[in-house]
């Protein structure tokens, strides 16, 4: 019985103490996410290659103007970049930081903060 206890189980075996059990861990990841979001500063979500990253504002605007460049001269976009940090990595306790730059733009998705959440 000790063992199946340090599993953070609960002693009952019902299916509705499991889901319970099951929302918990949701909550404490979700915190566990938000606060690294908080620390890094990340507001921008946007996933590559399988691949769930986080930019602060700069990299936002960034994204956005390279994207969208609004000056008649564009000659500045294939010299841009901006920094993404890998959320999947960053879960794991690894930062781990991308440059990207105008090459990336077409593959770039944007997500929610939620969307990001969740496919972490």
């Amino acid at each position: 019985m000790e063992q199946i206890m340090s599993k953070k189980t609960s002693p009952y075996f019902s299916s509705f103490r499991e889901l319970l059990d099951k929302w918990d861990e949701n909550i404490e990841k979700d915190k566990k996410l938000e606060k690294m979001a908080d620390d890094d500063n990340i507001s921008f979500f946007f996933t590559l290659d399988d691949n769930v990253y986080g930019g602060t504002e700069d990299s936002r605007l960034a994204f956005a103007r390279m994207k969208s460049p609004e000056e008649e001269d564009e000659s500045w976009v294939k010299d841009a970049t901006f920094i993404g940090i890998n959320l999947k990595k960053l879960e794991q306790g690894h930062k781990e930081q991308k440059i990207f730059s105008k090459s990336d733009l077409k593959k770039i998705k944007p997500i929610s903060k939620e969307n990001a959440f969740r496919d972490l």
